[in-house]
């Protein structure tokens, strides 16, 4: 048996002797299809079937092996109901501005590293500016958390003070959000 289970509306089963409700039997409007049940069994496989099911007064009749997918007439034959709206695509929570070897300094933008984002060029802080003006307003009245990062070329100490100045640089890009910034060894310093 396949169920699909929308996110509101009653639960449809379907079996030998009907579709049925919860409660009582539901009226078929069409057959969509005809599968092969051993291919639905072993694999889940919609594997077109070589006879097809028939919907005569109501009753579908369905070749023996055989699976039938049908659309069922909902409410006393008026219009079926909608499916839910897709869900939109998730908003990538996470970016990353890339700087400069060995600096402060903006070069490129990246808008959620974690699923393969592509790196932008940006040109200036002015554009990183915009970059993360355009992501933060997505969500009104959230905190940030800002980490600056280094290569491990140079020394601990060097890297720690790199690291700390990208941090404030990153904050300062964010404009007048709240925001929570460290280095890859600092404590995290000021929100504001």
């Amino acid at each position: 048996m396949r169920i699909e289970v929308l996110n509101e509306g009653a639960l449809l089963i379907g079996c030998r002797a009907g579709l049925f409700d919860i409660s009582a039997p539901v009226g078929v409007r069409a057959v969509e299809g005809t599968y092969r049940l051993p291919a639905f069994n072993r694999r889940g496989d919609m594997e077109p079937a070589a006879d097809n099911a028939t919907l005569a007064a109501g009753v579908v009749t369905v070749p023996a092996g055989e699976l039938a997918s049908v659309t069922a007439d909902w409410g006393g034959g008026g219009a079926l109901p909608l499916p839910p709206p897709d869900e939109p695509a998730p908003v990538p929570r996470h970016v990353q501005v890339l700087m400069e070897f060995d600096s402060t300094t903006p070069t490129g933008f990246v808008a959620d590293p974690d699923n393969g984002g592509a790196v932008e060029v940006i040109s200036s802080a002015a554009a990183a500016t915009a970059k993360l003006a355009a992501w933060t307003a997505k969500w009104s009245g959230a905190e940030y958390i800002v980490v600056g990062r280094t290569c491990d070329i140079g020394t601990a100490a060097y890297n720690q003070t790199l690291s700390g100045g990208r941090a404030t640089a990153g904050k300062a890009l964010l404009g007048g959000v709240t925001a929570y910034k460290r280095g890859e060894r600092f404590n995290w310093g000021e929100a504001g």
